[in-house]
């Protein structure tokens, strides 16, 4: 969210100031979805304007990555918090559809490498997760879990287990397979999820200023090698480029990262 000192320092004035640049009429874009005929709104979104003198605003700043990368909040709790992550660049829909896929081979599922080697095998903890975060220039690539102290050394050890086989063996026989077909499902499902919907629309126009072509996802996906997806794991999982946050009532150990 921000440091204590950031946030501490920020003024009525720079809120305001901050407010009044950023949401603007230049700045919107609107996304509907649902039962609606496309006449009867047009001529509602075309006068929506407000704050128009200001210019829209487009941000092409370098990625900058802090060196830091260990952090540790204290916090009252009976378990652990982990969270490991990286950050690349990343402007283009396609490479967040092969983010997705990646994550889904990870973490993101029941039967994720590991889900099930952490969880289901070794029983060392209830939840572990990973999540892509996709923002117009870049892409936070994050791994989290929670685990009882006297199991935190144990899950660190497994986690480096289960990168290191991907990075050394790469992906097993049909493992490519199955995670499309998870993905493309997913894809599939979600056009019974309207606030879904829309936000998917407003990324995709975001990203390459046209609108969403659901079809041409599902082609990308059908088409992606193992090699792509190897290439975006040696990108993101390297352990020079993670920063980890641990948050429990005392100080622990700083998680060592061996792939």
């Amino acid at each position: 969210i921000g440091y204590e000192e950031t946030i501490q320092n920020v003024t009525r004035e720079k809120l305001i100031t901050f407010y009044h640049k950023n949401f603007t009429a230049n700045n919107l874009i609107i996304s509907i979805a649902g039962n609606f005929k496309p006449d009867e709104v047009t001529h509602l979104i075309e006068d929506f304007s407000f704050r128009t003198n200001y210019d829209f605003i487009e941000n092409k700043d370098n990625l900058k990555i802090s060196s830091q990368r260990f952090g540790f909040t204290k916090m009252q709790s009976e378990h652990v918090h982990v969270m490991a992550g990286s950050v690349i660049n990343s402007n283009s829909f396609e490479q967040n559809l092969l983010t997705n896929l990646l994550s889904i081979l990870l973490g993101d599922s029941f039967s994720s490498r590991l889900f099930k080697k952490v969880r289901d095998e070794l029983g060392l903890c209830y939840n572990i997760t990973t999540q892509p975060d996709h923002f117009r220039n870049e892409t936070l690539f994050s791994i989290y879990f929670s685990v009882e102290q006297s199991k935190y050394e144990k899950t660190i050890d497994a986690v480096n287990q289960v990168i290191c086989e991907l990075l050394e063996h790469g992906l097993h026989d049909g493992e490519l397979d199955k995670i499309k077909k998870q993905y493309i499902g997913a894809i599939l499902l979600s056009n019974d999820n309207l606030s879904r919907k829309m936000n998917s629309n407003i990324h995709y126009h975001l990203l390459t200023n046209s609108k969403m072509n659901k079809q041409k996802s599902i082609e990308f996906i059908e088409n992606v090698s193992e090699e792509d997806i190897m290439s975006l794991a040696r990108d993101f999982l390297a352990s020079k480029k993670m920063y980890t946050h641990v948050l429990y009532k005392k100080k622990v150990a700083e998680p060592i990262w061996k792939f």
